[in-house]
């Protein structure tokens, strides 16, 4: 681009035959209130359906495709944490929802009873990615057509998992409204109560109504699930116990008309590995061994209010700093970490985060001693408290990468040596148990999605969902 050079060289031909090259004084011009118009030429990188395949009306059902040679249909979806309609913190995929999604297949096949619908595994929600689901509804045999939900990553290679299998009707059965119980009054909060047009019975609603108050206890066992209205914000429920964690549950209206009733509904507990990630599996952390390869040791070690062999001794922050400023820069400063005094375990955990906030702060805040790593360390075992001072020091580590390091050992001593051993791993936190340095890994488990659901174990003798206080739909599973 010659633009720059041609406009000087005219402004250097315009000085040396004595003409004026500062431009008139002018006024400003106004720029337009509305935005500048202008075309799009190139096409939008979307998703192009599948031949045939129209969407359905439902937002998270999908596009049907009829089996050819068949009358099983598949319904297609991908969906992300924005696509559903609870907030976005909810990490598991309520049963409610696959409840909705099955109702809603059955609806599109004329099958709009679910007869029985069992969730075998508890989704868990990609917090940023997407997954996607796929419903099929089997071939009809006397009314009845099988139904099962399949989901999987986004990832072509990523397998597909069994969440859910059941079986759809298309007998319209009679309303009964003869139990007993209490009504629970459940309402969709202002901003979603648009949403809920979409829906047979928004999931949330159902969710909220049907939570059981021991959080490990699930919805797992629907039978008999009908929609008597759609598109409830606001309904009153009533749960009628008919056996060991099993209630039957009518939805009514505020006009007293029913909404929805579900004939049987048994919760389960749910065991950590049918806990299905959006890929198929879930992680844990798990501490695997490191290598901490042997060198020389730093040139100089400091630490702070404590005497360790190898270092040199400083009662405070502020005498270090000062130090720092004068001398050599220190290359680690050692800060054995002390447990809060305090005998009430909240206000340890307050004293303590107090404590490491303000000594990470005033580390950082010190240009003095930016060529400095404060190395914390930690020994076993550790309370309440000290879990707190982790999480904080982590949050730390991620805002300023290799400035922060977290040791911790069983060992009443620790040597320089092991401790330089120790961050030369490259580790951001490192534990040495007997000389050997382990550091903090995800580990993957296979989510078995065959596995037949187990019952849950008897914890009270009464299921009682919900509390007639509840007003707020709480997407809990």
């Amino acid at each position: 681009d010659k633009t720059p050079t041609t406009f000087t060289t005219a402004l250097a031909h315009l000085h040396t035959h004595n003409l004026p090259t500062t431009p008139p004084a002018g006024r400003p011009v106004p720029l337009p209130t509305y935005p500048f118009q202008h075309k799009r030429y190139w096409l939008d990188d979307a998703a192009i359906p599948a031949p045939q395949a129209t969407a359905t009306r439902h937002p998270l059902l999908g596009a049907p495709v009829i089996v050819a040679e068949s009358d099983e249909v598949i319904f297609t979806s991908r969906l992300t944490s924005a696509d559903l309609p609870w907030p976005v913190d909810h990490t598991v995929l309520p049963s409610s929802a696959i409840v909705e999604i099955a109702i809603a297949a059955g609806e599109e096949v004329g099958c709009a009873t679910l007869d029985e619908l069992t969730v075998h595994t508890a989704l868990l929600m990609p917090s940023a990615a997407a997954l996607r689901l796929q419903v099929k509804v089997g071939t009809a045999e006397e009314g009845r057509r099988p139904v099962t939900v399949h989901v999987r990553g986004d990832a072509d290679e990523a397998p597909w998992r069994l969440i859910a299998t059941g079986r759809l009707t298309d007998e319209d059965r009679h309303v009964d409204d003869s139990g007993e119980g209490e009504f629970v009054e459940v309402g969709l909060p202002e901003e979603q109560r648009r949403e809920a047009a979409a829906y047979g019975l928004h999931p949330a609603l159902l969710e909220a109504a049907v939570s059981h108050p021991d959080e490990g206890l699930t919805p797992a066992v629907w039978k008999g699930v009908r929609l008597h209205a759609t598109g409830a914000h606001e309904v009153r429920a009533r749960l009628t116990e008919i056996g060991d964690y099993t209630v039957a549950v009518s939805f009514l209206d505020a006009d007293g008309l029913p909404v929805a009733t579900v004939d049987s509904l048994s919760y389960e507990r749910l065991p950590e590995e049918r806990l299905t990630g959006s890929n198929g599996e879930v992680f844990r952390i798990e501490w695997m061994p490191v290598e901490m390869p042997e060198g020389e040791e730093p040139t100089r070690w400091a630490a702070l209010g404590a005497d360790v062999p190898g270092t040199q001794r400083y009662d405070d922050l502020a005498a270090f700093g000062e130090a720092a400023g004068s001398e050599d820069p220190f290359d680690f400063l050692l800060v054995p970490w002390s447990p809060s005094a305090d005998d009430d375990p909240v206000g340890a955990a307050h004293e303590a985060s107090g404590r490491a906030l303000e000594l990470v702060q005033a580390f950082l805040a010190d240009a003095r001693l930016d060529k400095t790593r404060l190395v914390v360390l930690f020994r076993a075992p550790e309370d309440l408290a000290t879990g707190a001072v982790r999480g904080l020091l982590r949050s730390a580590q991620a805002e300023t990468y290799g400035r922060v390091l977290l040791v911790d050992t069983d060992a009443e001593n620790v040597s320089i040596s092991e401790l330089s051993a120790a961050v030369a791993s490259g580790e951001s936190e490192i534990s040495i148990r007997g000389g050997t340095g382990r550091a903090p890994r995800l580990h993957r488990i296979p989510a078995s999605s065959k596995t037949a659901p187990k019952t849950a174990s008897k914890t009270s003798s009464k299921a009682s969902p919900g509390t007639a206080s509840e007003t707020t739909p709480k997407a809990t599973s």
